[in-house]
């Protein structure tokens, strides 16, 4: 039922994707979840925006290490 009214198949990829987090993702570490399943219809070179005003945090556990270390997704 949920791939019914949440997916559209469109056989396409796009150069510019938006993700919007419901309310439920407390931060972006687990909000960053709702992005796994987009990858692939992105074009090569083409950008993620994940749309969260209610986020306040990037992590409550990594948090930290990310604001001093930097975050860079695996290839």
């Amino acid at each position: 039922m949920s791939r019914q009214v949440h997916i559209k198949y469109t056989g396409r990829k796009y150069k510019r994707v938006v993700a919007e987090l419901d309310e439920h993702y407390d931060d972006l570490w687990v909000g960053g979840k709702a992005s796994y399943r987009l990858g692939p219809v992105i074009e090569e070179g083409g950008e993620l925006i994940i749309y969260a005003p209610h986020l306040t945090r990037i992590s409550e556990t990594h948090g930290r290490l990310i604001e001093r270390y930097g975050y860079a997704p695996w290839k």
